[in-house]
């Protein structure tokens, strides 16, 4: 009787599936709140958050944030670790959307809750997705060489490119034309540095540039002529190996240029050529950000920042902030903001005048480099987080306002366009800039294969055979010997176990030959309860043990 009635009742959700998937695409694109229907798209978990991006609805913006309505139907999607990285499928689900909100992070707009997961892929599947998706900027070309090094002029018209052929390129973007093009002189290794530092003088006539060999160079960026060359002599701490630039800012007049090295800061005239002075940023580096003409606001050890009034005189203003090291300071165009970040899990934003704290931004896991930026009003900030997404916050209210997934690995810089509705942005390893839209008007829908691989993707390429081992203990970690483990497609939930064995007497127990990428293991032994645990496959994959306790019921015969 029993057996029939589990018949009848997986019939019934075949049925509603089958059902809910027959609906039209116009159907499934409204998301009536709480209405059963069933969704394709792409599906990345990381520590932070679990976002789905569906096929065929349009208007989705960020993705929706995904929740499963019973945990064990998703445990082999989500990512397993509490620390960085993240993990992306192709799935279909039958699912609920909610009303309009804020959900997960605060970045999503909706939330599907997950019924069932009636089908998960490893290969992408073409399909139209009406997310933003990063499109090339038209602007700047692509080239064979990947963006080592970026930089903006302050009115946004002049790009600079530095790539991986150690040519400057130079770009004015409002009439789409290449206007010089140069050799970077900076001889060296540059496949181990993925981010050369480069900046724009604020009235756009001067360009410095970091090179790998410890030179900054400074050109007029119009007709290509090297203006400075200012010696590297400064090494890391420990050792002589010449120290590279972390970053290039220049003082409001073009007249100074700082360049920051590991634990100090020199300073040098762009009037003479010499260097004028040195800043000593502590054990940590420190980072440096001119203010004016003169003063100019640095960090020191232990999270204080303090404000100079000009090199050499002591500090005007100090404050003691909670990031403890800087990795990132950047201030807004209008001058009233102050961000900075260390390598944790949120960004502080400080009022310029007084040094009053703002508000606290969480990011998801960023691993300390990435790429801030205001738009021109100041009143929106987007940073990296994630993997591979950028975030846009209020800057006032520090209230999450939206996110862009589907990037390159680690966006390494970012600035708003001149009209502030549309963010440009390059990846490491990246050979083109890609643009953003925050005006809906602007973005078009597009066709895209899934955009979580910068690169093309071969669809169904064969997954290598794995094997996946681990002991059988109980709570004492004695060895359990003779336990009945089970092996099962974790993609397929119910479906029958592809492999049985038993564990030897040291309680271990080996699979070999496993072909697909998420296995399901059951361990059972008489008078214990049955374990099941959720395994997702590398190559080989030794994922320690499970714990079999004691069943209560067997204690009781």
């Amino acid at each position: 009787m029993r057996n029939s009635t589990s018949i009848a009742a997986l019939a019934a959700l075949v049925a509603i599936a089958r059902l809910a998937e027959a609906q039209t695409v116009a159907t499934a694109a409204t998301s009536i709140p709480d209405s059963l229907a069933v969704y394709r798209g792409v599906y990345t978990s990381s520590p932070n958050e679990s976002i789905f991006s569906p096929c065929d609805v349009r208007g989705i913006g960020s993705g929706w944030s995904l929740r499963f309505n019973n945990e064990r139907h998703g445990a082999f999607l989500k990512f397993p670790f509490a620390y960085g990285g993240s993990r992306t499928h192709f799935i279909r689900v039958l699912g609920r959307v909610s009303a309009p909100g804020h959900y997960g992070m605060g970045f999503q707009l909706r939330e599907i809750v997950v019924d069932s997961v009636l089908e998960t892929s490893e290969t992408p599947q073409p399909c139209p997705s009406y997310e933003e998706l990063p499109q090339q900027w038209a602007a700047i070309k692509p080239t064979s060489a990947g963006i080592i090094g970026a930089a903006v002029s302050d009115d946004k018209v002049l790009v600079a490119v530095f790539d991986a052929k150690e040519t400057i390129s130079i770009w004015n973007v409002q009439h789409s034309a290449l206007v010089k093009q140069f050799p970077a002189q900076a001889p060296g290794d540059l496949s181990w540095n993925a981010r050369v530092a480069m900046v724009f003088s604020h009235d756009g006539k001067q360009l410095a540039v970091g090179g790998a060999d410890g030179v900054v160079r400074v050109w007029s960026p119009l007709d290509g002529r090297l203006i400075w060359a200012l010696p590297g002599t400064d090494t890391l701490p420990g050792n002589k190996r010449v120290a590279s630039s972390e970053g290039l800012v220049f003082n409001q007049n073009g007249t100074l240029l700082a360049n920051m090295l590991h634990g100090r800061t020199a300073i040098w005239s762009t009037v003479s050529g010499k260097r004028v002075g040195t800043h000593d940023g502590g054990w940590t580096g420190g980072k440096f950000l001119f203010l004016d003409d003169s003063s100019f606001i640095a960090t020191a050890d232990s999270g204080v920042m303090k404000i100079y009034p000009r090199l050499g005189a002591e500090p005007i203003w100090r404050v003691k902030t909670a990031a403890r090291t800087f990795d990132v300071m950047e201030r807004s165009p209008d001058g009233r903001w102050l961000v900075f970040k260390n390598q944790g899990d949120t960004a502080y934003l400080s009022l310029l005048s007084g040094g009053v704290p703002g508000p606290t931004l969480a990011t998801p896991d960023w691993f300390g480099l990435g790429a801030i930026a205001f738009s021109p009003d100041g009143n929106t900030i987007a940073m990296t987080g994630g993997v591979s997404g950028l975030y846009l916050w209020d800057t006032k209210t520090g209230r999450p306002l939206r996110s862009f997934q589907r990037f390159g690995m680690g966006i390494l810089k970012a600035w708003f366009t001149a009209n502030g509705k549309s963010i440009v942005s390059y990846a490491m390893h990246d050979s083109v800039f890609r643009i953003v839209h925050l005006d809906a008007k602007v973005s078009e829908p597009v066709q895209a294969w899934w955009g979580a691989y910068p690169k093309p993707y071969v669809p169904n390429s064969p997954q290598p055979p794995g094997w996946i081992a681990a002991f059988v203990r109980d709570s004492a970690k004695k060895p359990i010997v003779g336990a009945e483990v089970s092996l099962f497609d974790g993609a397929r939930p119910g479906a029958r176990p592809i492999a049985q064995t038993l564990t030897n007497a040291a309680g271990r127990f080996l699979f070999l030959n496993v072909k697909f990428p998420h296995a399901t293991v059951r361990a059972a032994k008489r008078g214990f309860a049955t374990d099941v645990q959720y395994v997702h496959l590398p190559p080989g994959s030794d994922f320690g043990e499970i714990i079999l306790k004691k069943d209560p019921r067997e204690s009781q015969r």
